[in-house]
């Protein structure tokens, strides 16, 4: 009976996290799910001096489904090039990875961007967008905290 005890008490007291931070991803592409082909410009700013590094997604407005999943570190920015459409940014952020599955663990913050973003075609070209993932008190890209299964 003590060796019961003692066991569940090990399982319960087990945090999968501890001890399991692994190295970052470099920054970049992750995972495309698109059938598009990859032709609108997607300039995505991490401030140099922002702590945080970010998982984002590109989720299509019509299907709901991740066309793209990238990772920036802290301090840097992604040049990219992504499928025509309308999307919305969910994403992650947190100062330690854990890897896709728990991402920055116990503290990672989830947020979805307030915007859709359009990725068009007109005569001049494709129209992409610029964002800078930080805070502004006067800026114009707004965002709201979601839960992790929302992410």
């Amino acid at each position: 009976l003590i060796a019961i005890a003692i066991g569940i008490y090990s399982i319960m007291s087990h945090d999968p996290l501890e001890g399991k931070e692994v190295a970052m991803p470099q920054t970049g592409i992750i995972a495309e799910n698109a059938s598009g082909k990859n032709v609108a410009p997607l300039e995505i700013i991490i401030p140099k001096d922002e702590t945080d590094s970010y998982y984002i997604k590109l989720v299509n407005i019509k299907t709901d489904k991740t066309d793209m999943a990238m990772f920036i570190r802290a301090g840097e920015s992604l040049d990219i090039l992504v499928p025509l459409g309308s999307y919305e940014l969910r994403y992650a952020c947190g100062e330690k990875w854990y890897g896709e599955e728990y991402l920055f663990g116990k503290n990672t913050e989830y947020y979805k961007t307030d915007d859709t973003f359009d990725f068009t075609e007109d005569k001049k070209g494709y129209n992409g967008w610029t964002v800078e993932l930080t805070y502004h008190a006067d800026g114009n890209l707004n965002s709201s905290e979601i839960k992790d299964d929302d992410f």
